[in-house]
């Protein structure tokens, strides 16, 4: 199989994210096709053009966030990165989560949701998927968010 037809279901959200970010006037560097950012799980890097901050993102597109009410926190994959699910090896500043049935975005700060995880982590559901991935299932009412938005 190859990469871009793991990619590109995808695709729609980080479109979105980046196009989002630009709107906000972000300079937007999309990293996600770089095979050096796939082991840091990181899609976007961005810059402040005012201030000069920067910032490393990863977009997570959930088709079925919109009947879950969950977020799927993915520990496991049989198909990347040795086994680990992306929040294993995640090296991102933010995870943007984007509910794609309603176009909303949730965005958490990775350290807040990865300290969040592990002390809360044995009390979640763990779910299994159909493509060999399996991780927490985080109410959307318990979440870290940093902050949420309509895109």
């Amino acid at each position: 199989m190859d990469i871009s037809e793991l990619i590109e279901p995808y695709k729609p959200g980080e479109t979105e994210v980046k196009k989002f970010l630009q709107r906000a006037g972000y300079v937007v560097t999309d990293v996600s096709n770089n095979p050096a950012y796939w082991k840091k799980d990181i899609d976007f890097l961005v810059r402040n053009p005012e201030t000069g901050g920067t910032a490393s993102i990863e977009v997570k597109y959930d088709k079925r966030m919109a009947q879950t009410k969950n977020f799927f926190i993915e520990i496991a994959n049989l198909r990347s990165n040795e086994g680990k699910g992306w929040f294993n090896f995640c090296e991102a500043d933010f995870i943007y989560y984007i509910d794609a049935q309603n176009l909303f975005l949730y965005i958490f700060k990775f350290k807040e949701l990865e300290e969040y995880i592990n002390k809360n982590g044995a009390r979640l559901e763990l779910q299994s998927t159909l493509d060999g991935s399996y991780g927490y299932l985080l109410p959307l009412s318990k979440a870290p968010i940093f902050k949420s938005v309509r895109l």
